[in-house]
């Protein structure tokens, strides 16, 4: 949505998402994998070579340094020209799935880069008592403050713990705990 939580604002069709394409990096990677464990090389290093491009692409187009996270990319452009990059199309709302790339290998690796998302991570208090917010925006939709997603919990704790980075392994220890805990408290609810 252009304006949050204005949803006569949403434009779907005009945004180049991080989440999306965190799934379809990750797609690409284990078809490669699994392409190659059956013997058909050929498709392997197509899906490889895909997933370098996407890579790239998250680099060039998703990277924010001085945020120290992957921005959503709005697109202005009719169509009919090619879409010039700018910073200024990015969508600099803080959401958890900004933080979705820590999942894939070759992000998780780059120690630099990790300590950039913890950083990032700790600034905006996407870490609260509940675990990782979905986002920083209170719309009282179930998608955004003060929820939290399993799925982006177990996306991002998955990627920090990887890291290797003490820090990292520190705020997936509270998350996993955090969610553990609730989990459990609200199984204790329901009887």
């Amino acid at each position: 949505m252009r304006d949050p939580p204005n949803f006569a604002t949403m434009a779907t069709t005009s945004v180049v998402p991080v989440d999306l394409n965190v799934f379809l990096l990750k797609m690409e990677l284990d078809i490669a994998f699994i392409m190659e464990i059956c013997g058909d090389k050929n498709g392997s290093d197509r899906f490889v070579k895909v997933s370098k491009a996407r890579m790239k692409a998250f680099e060039a187009v998703f990277w924010n340094a001085e945020g120290g996270q992957w921005l959503d990319y709005w697109l202005f452009s009719s169509g009919d020209e090619p879409e010039t990059w700018k910073t200024e199309n990015q969508k600099t709302n803080v959401f958890a799935f900004n933080f979705a790339p820590i999942w894939i290998s070759s992000f998780d690796s780059n120690e630099n880069l990790v300590e950039k998302v913890v950083k990032a991570l700790e600034n905006p208090w996407l870490i609260a008592p509940a675990g990782i917010l979905t986002s920083l925006t209170n719309s009282e939709q179930q998608w955004d403050y003060p929820n939290g997603w399993a799925l982006q919990q177990e996306i991002i704790v998955t990627g920090l713990a990887k890291s290797g980075l003490k820090e990292a392994k520190e705020i997936c220890v509270y998350a996993g705990d955090v969610c553990w805990n609730q989990s459990i408290k609200n199984l204790k609810t329901k009887d």
